[in-house]
């Protein structure tokens, strides 16, 4: 009886085991199967953490984990740097209180990529209600996710569509619609900041019209880019648009440190472009990539916002337009009243204005006539258009008015000064209706009807109508042949003087060379003779006799020098470069300032003696300025005769002078050295240059004309 109990007690039992038995295989069969990803992790919440037992193949494919990689591991392995640490922090919150936790986070595949996923974490409990394990069921939402986030972005593209197409029509002005639609994209695409350029092409600049977001300033560096110049300026100058999700590494980036900084990731700037034409540039920084939708949704927005522009513009342009001419009609009318009221005044005041004009050009024309020079006016074609007395009286004659064969001056002939015939189209007139250059102090010959020859000086000035265009010359003509004839006369008178003092300078000289030079000689003999004659003991005495022998000496040498200084017999019988060498070399000595000489072409060539002379007094001149004035220590001389052409050049280290002050003194104050060595020169047909300032020395340049002399040097 008792063995039969026990065995109707034990059937129960088994069949319970069976049936769990059964339950078991269900739910292994369910997990195994189900398409939700399950991960059975132990109990342990202090570090390490729980421990993955146990995951079903829907985690492999959904993590690339085998159960065999992932066992052993914590589910931190799914972890990484965008999972949330305060979900995390929560989960941890909840497992420890034993009870349920549903949340969404981002965790990572063996691969590293990353998805979302809805996750739901469950405690399990033995029979005495203990905490054994943690059962997590994980579902992949990334499809879900990317889903809701493309319907957000088109919801927000929408509205930044809205937005702007809003700004563009409600506007008052261009820059107000420009700023909303620069605040739209900074809304809508969570942009750090947008900026809109307008582009002049006036100025071929791109002036910055909106900036909102991090940056809203319209001035600094970017507020006027010139076409092609910065990232802005060259999307316009290409036009096209400059997209990158990279912004550290783009080259186009100048201040990447300051996109590091800031944390900028995307930049976005479009050409705004409008039939070919660009009319500014739209440019947004982003702390986060930009999606394809969004690029394209931008390029729409850049579109709408270039049409918006040329709108703007147009209807600005319009009311401009609008308000000036409404300005000018109200203006015209005030106008027209008041030049309805004037015209009458102005009638009257053209007949009193007319009247005085009459006197006016009387009276100019009578002070023409009574202007000592001649005046006459061409037109383009050199025909003379009106004339004063005193060009009839300079021609001989009177011109027939606007007649090209009567014109330029009047006269039948034209010269220079050296006799050479001018024709008509040479003449001073002619080259300046050639072209257009004035005529100054130009000097000709004139020969009237009668044969009879007058010198003048020619100022000649173009004629120019408002535009510019020529349309004649004024003339002057200045008889200068009484003048010119009083000048020759005295350069004669000149001539004859300077020739008339080398000549006394030469008498003189000879007479101290053969009477006073003998009478000296005599005289140092005597007084030699006299001391050779003296008692041997009183010889040391007579001191006397030997200092009038010393000063006698001493006044035959200061008799020489001054002989030489009037006239230099080496002058006359060795020519110009034997004599300025002997004087050099004595007066560089007697002086001691150092003089480098150096000559050339004078080799058995002597020049005219009137030259000659006039180039020796030149020097001389020259070497006792440097004595009195220059202070000079060296002193450099060069004179070359080359081609009928003579050629000095005298430099000194002294102190300089200002050379238009001492030239354009008061002749009382002049120096007179400088004005004796320009006369000179002037007397021989040469020219003088003379270069000098304050501490930089002086320097003369002589040049002569001069044919070779038939005289010759013997060596």
């Amino acid at each position: 009886m008792n063995e039969i109990d026990a065995g109707q007690a034990e059937m129960p039992l088994e069949e319970a085991r069976q049936e769990s038995e059964d339950r078991y295989r269900v739910l292994e069969a369910a997990v195994l199967h189900a398409s939700d990803s399950v991960l059975i992790t132990s109990a342990e919440i202090d570090p390490p953490g729980p421990e993955i037992i146990f995951v079903n193949p829907a985690f492999t494919e959904m993590t690339g984990y085998t159960q065999e990689e992932i066992k052993g591991h914590t589910p931190r392995i799914l972890q990484g740097a965008k999972t949330d640490r305060a979900v995390l922090d929560k989960v941890r919150e909840k497992i420890s209180q034993g009870q349920s936790f549903f949340a969404e986070a981002v965790n990572y595949r063996k691969d590293g990529t990353e998805y979302f996923i809805s996750w739901r974490i469950d405690p399990v409990r033995d029979h005495r209600g203990r905490v054994t394990h943690f059962v997590s069921v994980q579902r992949d939402i990334t499809e879900q996710r990317r889903a809701e986030a493309a319907l957000l972005e088109q919801t927000r593209l929408a509205s930044l569509g809205a937005d702007v197409g809003k700004a563009l029509t409600q506007g008052n002005s261009l820059d107000e619609s420009l700023q909303r639609c620069a605040e739209a994209l900074v809304l809508h695409l969570d942009a750090a900041f947008a900026r809109i350029w307008t582009f002049n092409s006036a100025k071929n600049m791109l002036e910055l019209r909106a900036s909102a977001g991090m940056y809203t300033h319209l001035n600094g560096a970017h507020s006027r880019v010139p076409l092609g110049e910065l990232k802005v300026g060259r999307i316009a100058a290409e036009r096209k648009p400059h997209l990158t999700n990279d912004v550290i590494n783009d080259a186009c980036v100048s201040d990447t440190d300051w996109a590091r900084r800031e944390g900028m990731v995307a930049f976005a700037g479009y050409p705004l472009i409008v039939e070919d034409r660009v009319v500014g540039v739209m440019a947004k920084f982003a702390r986060q990539p930009l999606s394809e939708t969004c690029l394209h949704a931008l390029g729409s927005v850049a579109d709408g916002i270039a049409l918006g522009i040329e709108r703007k513009r147009a209807a600005e342009e319009l009311q401009e337009a609008q308000e000036e001419m409404e300005r000018r009609v109200e203006q015209r009318t005030v106008e027209l009243i008041t030049a309805n009221r004037l015209l009458k005044d102005e009638i009257a005041e053209r007949k009193r204005a007319e009247q005085a004009l009459t006197a006016s050009e009387q009276m100019f024309r009578e002070l023409v006539d009574m202007l000592p020079i001649a005046v006459y006016v061409c037109d383009s074609s050199g025909a003379i258009e009106s004339y004063n007395k005193r060009a009839v009286e300079l021609w001989g004659r009177a011109p027939n008015i606007r007649d090209i064969a009567d014109g330029f001056c009047g006269s039948y002939k034209i010269y220079t000064l050296d006799g050479a015939y001018l024709p008509q189209a040479e003449c001073p007139m002619a080259q300046v209706l050639r072209t257009g250059k004035t005529v100054s102090n130009e000097e000709i010959v004139i020969e009237r009807a009668d044969g009879s020859r007058r010198t003048a000086m020619v100022n000649i000035l173009p004629r120019r109508d408002e535009r510019g265009n020529q349309t004649g010359a004024i003339g002057c003509l200045a008889d200068v042949t009484e003048r010119k004839r009083a000048d020759r006369e005295r350069t004669q008178l000149l001539q004859r003087l300077v020739t008339a003092q080398e000549d006394e300078r030469h008498r003189i000289a000879r007479e101290l060379h053969d009477q006073t030079g003998q009478y000296l000689a005599a005289l140092m003999m005597g007084l030699k003779s006299l001391d050779d004659c003296a008692p041997s003991a009183s010889r040391s005495s007579n001191g006397g006799v030997k200092r009038l022998r010393e000063l006698t000496g001493q006044f035959s040498k200061e008799m020489r020098n001054f002989a030489l200084e009037l006239r230099p017999t080496s002058l006359d019988d060795l020519g110009l470069q034997t004599a300025l060498a002997n004087y050099v070399d004595e007066w560089s000595e007697r002086y001691g300032i150092a003089v480098d000489f150096h000559s050339n072409g004078f080799i058995k060539q002597r020049l005219p003696p009137h030259i000659e002379t006039a180039l020796y007094r030149i020097v001389q001149e020259a070497l006792t300025n440097v004595l009195k004035h220059a202070e000079a220590k060296r002193v450099s001389l060069i004179i070359e005769y080359r081609g009928n052409r003579v050629l000095a050049v005298m430099e000194d280290d002294g102190r300089g002078f200002n050379v238009e002050a001492a030239l354009g003194a008061p002749v009382a104050e002049r120096r007179l050295g400088l004005t004796g060595m320009r006369e000179r020169i002037e007397l021989v047909g040469g020219t003088l240059e003379i270069e000098s300032s304050a501490g930089a020395g002086t320097t003369l340049v002589v040049r002569i004309m001069a044919a070779p002399y038939e005289g010759t040097i013997t060596q």
